[in-house]
């Protein structure tokens, strides 16, 4: 996804698109386990986006929610070499009403949006590291269930620590497959679609002194299946501005995306650190991402705190068409396909509770936003508690 793209439409048919899994080798612990890999959470998540009367893509198409979930991830070695995982999100959506469909639109006079729905999403995968190798393979599978929305699929890691020390060359590959059963924004039923991505990604992190550590990565991804919104419409117009028809949105499918990202950190002392990130994004659907984030991050007795500020300017894609007069095999007005500057501020706390159901405890708080001057705006927070043991 784009370097600052928010949980809007496209994402709110799949929003967490978490998972269903896999076990593999699942059997009892044969290893001491270090105190700390155990860990399971907690998290209350909220979100609300504004969308200033459609400014920011579609002006027939409202694009502001609310977001509220609940999560619950669990991290659980069987042993030095495999470790399970698993994580369930129940969340609540609750859509801006459908904005009305003009007299002028001569093929629709409603949409079927569903103003509220109820999401539930579920992963259950493990990481495998077989001895002396070097290697981590993680299988797993999801699953995603909404009102006429059903995705599931399976995913395949693997990862490779090339260096350790000062020096560490990293190198992981993710295949991920969906299968999605869907319905259309205009309530018709296409039967079902598949998409399937492939992820490389190499790093490189390097610790120049003991209060200097530097970081580049390079990703590329390459996705193939169905890369439309099946939500999303696009309002055809006259020349004069009236909008008479709603067409389906429509974009290639494929997608070839890179990423380039670097990150400077400075430790002035042992609790407080200063970071830099830099990151370029850019696809062949000739969207481009230009971001930096400045962050500081303390700890005031056992409170740690870390602030961040970010800045993201995106060009549209070539296939974004804001008030198109004929319809076309390849059009969108999806407001996060198309060109704005985003600024986005944000707060992380975290105080830990000591022993808690026998268990090392964590009490986290998290709180950003986000403001596009092309009138789309958000604002999250996160509570949640970890256990670790």
């Amino acid at each position: 996804m784009p370097v600052g793209e928010p949980a809007t439409p496209r994402l709110r048919a799949s929003l967490l698109t978490l998972a269903v899994g896999l076990l593999a080798g699942a059997v009892a612990a044969q290893d001491p386990i270090p105190i700390s890999d155990y860990s399971h959470s907690l998290d209350i998540y909220a979100f609300s986006q504004d969308d200033d009367d459609g400014r920011g893509g579609n002006p027939l198409q409202a694009e502001g929610f609310d977001y509220t979930s609940l999560r619950l991830d669990l991290t659980h070695p069987l042993d030095k070499r495999r470790t399970l995982r698993g994580e369930a999100v129940i969340a609540f959506i609750r859509n801006d009403p459908a904005l009305p469909v003009p007299p002028t639109v001569i093929n629709a006079t409603t949409t079927s949006a569903s103003g509220n729905l109820t999401t539930l999403d579920a992963l259950l995968g493990a990481d495998l590291s077989p001895e002396g190798s070097g290697w981590t393979y993680s299988p797993g599978l999801f699953y995603h269930h909404q009102i006429d929305y059903i995705g599931t699929g399976f995913d395949f890691a693997v990862q490779r620590d090339l260096f350790d020390g000062d020096t560490q060359l990293g190198f992981s590959y993710v295949l991920r497959y969906d299968f999605l059963e869907l319905k259309w924004w205009d309530g018709t039923d296409h039967g079902s679609a598949n998409r399937m991505a492939n992820n490389f990604l190499f790093n490189w992190d390097q610790h120049l002194s003991p209060s200097v550590k530097t970081s580049l990565a390079a990703q590329y991804t390459r996705q193939d299946g169905f890369l439309s919104d099946q939500y999303n419409f696009v309002a055809i117009f006259t020349p004069a501005g009236v909008p008479i028809l709603y067409d389906d949105e429509r974009l290639p499918d494929t997608r070839n995306r890179g990423q380039l990202n670097a990150r400077l950190r400075w430790s002035p002392r042992l609790d407080t650190s200063v970071g830099l990130d830099l990151s370029y994004y850019f696809d062949d659907w000739d969207i481009e991402t230009v971001s930096g984030t400045v962050s500081f991050e303390s700890v005031f007795r056992k409170l740690r705190v870390r602030v961040w500020y970010r800045l993201a300017v995106q060009d549209e894609t070539k296939y974004f068409a804001r008030m198109p007069t004929s319809p076309s095999q390849l059009q969108t007005q999806d407001s996060d396909l198309g060109s704005f500057t985003l600024h986005a501020p944000g707060m992380t706390v975290s105080y830990p509770l000591g022993r808690w159901l026998e268990k090392d405890s964590v009490l986290r708080f998290t709180v950003w936003g986000f403001s596009r001057d092309d009138g789309v705006d958000g604002l999250g927070a996160k509570i949640g508690v970890q256990l670790s043991w």
